[in-house]
């Protein structure tokens, strides 16, 4: 099956979806990384909560969340999300947002450090 932008969805070796061969190319990438000991607590498509639900009198709204392809902890114990993004998609008005979401609430107080790997072949920090 294919996306908007003709992504077609892959499995790495590990067994994870992915939405792109791309993403699934770095997913093994990830893994070879973790099994160096050079990252670790590698998570696939980790969740975060970007605002909480809410209950007003009139309606309730669902929590706004934030789906990542990775994150893991570097050397240092730095926690890295990572997104893999061709160009086209990096633009798309939802993920910026979120983006700058996630951003605003992980980022500024240095839990995370988020990576966008546009390419799918992106380093961070020497690897």
């Amino acid at each position: 099956m294919q996306n908007k932008y003709h992504a077609k969805k892959c499995r790495c070796s590990h067994g994870c979806k992915h939405d792109s061969c791309m993403e699934a190319r770095r997913c093994e990438t990830l893994h070879q990384l973790e099994q160096a000991g050079k990252i670790a607590c590698l998570a696939v498509h980790p969740k975060y909560v970007l605002l909480e639900p809410l209950q007003l009198p009139w309606r309730k709204e669902k929590a706004v969340t934030y789906t990542a392809d990775f994150a893991y902890t570097l050397p240092t114990g730095d926690r890295v999300v990572e997104d893999v993004k061709s160009d086209a998609t990096r633009r798309e008005r939802e993920y910026v947002l979120k983006r700058k979401l996630f951003e605003a609430r992980f980022c500024r107080n240095g839990d995370a450090i988020f990576f966008e790997n546009v390419g799918g072949n992106g380093r961070l920090c020497g690897m």
